[in-house]
């Protein structure tokens, strides 16, 4: 309704240009307003004042004058302030009401058919436990994918092991240290290695398998093994995490194996092949500020190895020979300065405006008022796993993308553990139990009612009426969160809807002798139902029945 709104104001604006009462041409904006002043209501008309010397009011009442007429909009006011207020008539809630009793998937779309995308996200390096402050971007994709799947888009889920260069030569190098100290060596332990104490623990495991056996081995082998042995130990335990945690994926893919394949070599001869590189020194530039960058950039090091920007241009390249149409990324807000650089690579390869790029700031956990520091090497951070373990999987999930990605994120341990209406979590599964509860004390014939045929007439009350538009927004929020990538948009959804239906459940009695409007009530819960079981699953947590 908000969208179709804006359509007959921007035909109201259009008329009264083409009949020169105004002149201008402006945005249009349509909002939900507060139940006193109607269900919508436009700015438009203050927005023109000071371009057509008018005031609000009488811009206003041009516009009223060539808004088309629509048996949807039951009343239409002028506010002292120029704002345009919009009542819908209650029969076009009514009909949008047995839209969704009728449509358990109400709110699902095609949107998408037809378009394959490929969402990478999370895909923190392999050289220690996920932690609780960088993991935010794997619930944000995980949920994001969820959205896009119900829009109809083909979606493939892919987490990008960074298993090649310096860092896991460190990997290595911490572990052979620590294994040669567990061994009664001497080590000199430098500040760049890893000192944590899943390194310990990654040793213990190779001595209880083979003891001092890699103490005979020369010190590369012996660091080759290790660091494929940690890699191999650390991605099955983010497998294991994440698989606590709902988030999912269809691929897990290797930068080794891009180097094996010769797709690394093969990026770096296509763009001098362009002829878009040059030689400095021994080292290759690309000539990225061609392609909007801010400087040009090395892909090459002057001692031949490729640098982490080459690889990358590489794996992105791989994801379109799939045949991709689109690739998003989910990159933590550290990753801000290298967007204009791979962005400007994969326009030299004829793939501009194809990958989208989300940022997403970090968490910081709080308890009992203070911060709870996350520092992998210094051995003191906080893992995903813990978190996991100390709060579960729906609160981690529901927290995690509550607010906007940009938008840093104090998770308060004390108030997630609450069980009270101050805690939005516990607050919106309570509003799914309540529903249950309602649904179990109803006659079984009832809940099997012709909503085609139903008279939901008198579903007139406030709180009936509030809830009812709750119900129906579903459908642009879910639109909204896909196409702007912000699944933050489903929790503030969910709250709304569980405030509303707390509301209408406190407020208005169901289970009466007045047959039709029971009736009516209890259809109402039951749409409530469906579309509480599709915002808890495409979030990614749980309905109970009963808390």
């Amino acid at each position: 309704m908000k969208e179709k709104i804006q359509k007959l104001l921007e035909k109201a604006l259009d008329k009264a240009i083409s009949k020169k009462s105004l002149s201008n041409k402006e945005n249009i904006e349509v909002a939900e307003s507060l139940p006193q002043f109607g269900d919508f209501s436009s700015n438009i008309a203050f927005k023109l004042s000071a371009k057509e010397k008018k005031s609000p009011q009488d811009i206003a009442k041009i516009i009223l004058d060539n808004f088309p007429k629509d048996k949807d909009i039951k009343n239409i006011d002028i506010a002292p302030n120029g704002f345009i207020n919009f009542t819908i008539s209650n029969q076009f809630y009514l009909s949008k009401l047995k839209h969704i009793l009728n449509n358990k998937t109400f709110g699902k779309s095609n949107i998408g058919k037809g378009k394959k995308i490929i969402l990478e996200y999370l895909s923190a390096n392999p050289t220690g436990p996920l932690t609780a402050g960088n993991s935010r971007g794997g619930f944000i994709g995980d949920v994001l994918a969820n959205i896009l799947q119900f829009l109809g888009y083909g979606i493939t889920r892919e987490y990008y092991i960074n298993d090649y260069g310096k860092q896991i030569e460190t990997l290595g190098k911490s572990v052979e240290l620590r294994y040669r100290e567990s061994l009664g060596k001497k080590v000199k332990f430098p500040k760049d290695m890893y000192p944590a104490q899943y390194i310990i623990d990654i040793v213990n495991e190779i001595k209880d398998k083979d003891a001092d056996k890699w103490l005979k081995k020369n010190i590369k082998e012996r660091t080759k093994y290790f660091s494929d042995f940690a890699i191999d130990r650390i991605v099955n335990e983010i497998k294991k995490t994440l698989v606590q945690a709902g988030v999912n994926y269809d691929n897990w893919f290797s930068e080794t194996s891009l180097h094996k394949s010769g797709f690394v070599k093969k990026a770096a001869e296509d763009l001098i092949k362009k002829k878009l590189t040059y030689n400095k020194g021994k080292a290759i530039w690309f000539k990225a500020k061609e392609f909007g960058d801010d400087k040009d950039r090395v892909i090459v090091r002057s001692n031949g190895e490729p640098t982490y920007l080459l690889s990358d241009i590489a794996y992105h390249r791989n994801k379109f020979t799939r045949r991709f149409d689109k690739a998003i990324d989910i990159w933590g807000t550290d990753h801000h300065g290298y967007i204009k650089r791979l962005q400007s690579a994969l326009t030299a390869f004829g793939f501009k405006n194809r990958l989208d790029i989300i940022l997403n700031q970090f968490v910081n956990l709080k308890e009992n008022g203070k911060e709870i520091r996350m520092s992998k090497r210094k051995g003191t951070f906080v893992t995903l796993q813990e978190v996991l373990d100390m709060i579960g999987s729906d609160a981690v999930r529901f927290f995690f993308i509550s607010k906007s990605n940009d938008t840093h994120l104090d998770l308060n341990i004390n108030l997630v553990k609450e069980k009270s209406q101050q805690n939005p979590l516990f607050y919106s599964q309570y509003a799914n139990a309540r529903i249950n509860s309602v649904l179990e004390k109803i006659n079984q014939k009832e809940l099997k009612l012709d909503f085609t045929k139903i008279n939901l007439e008198s579903l007139t009350s406030p709180f009936e009426r509030v809830l009812i538009k709750e119900l129906i927004s579903f459908e642009d929020v879910v639109l909204s969160a896909g196409e702007k990538y912000e699944p933050y948009r489903l929790i503030h959804y969910l709250i709304s809807l569980a405030t509303a239906f707390h509301a209408f459940y406190e407020k208005e009695r169901i289970i009466i002798d007045d047959k039709k409007t029971r009736q009516a009530r209890v259809a109402l819960v039951i749409a409530c139902r469906n579309i509480f079981k599709n915002v808890f699953r495409l979030i990614g947590i749980s309905a109970p029945k009963k808390m």
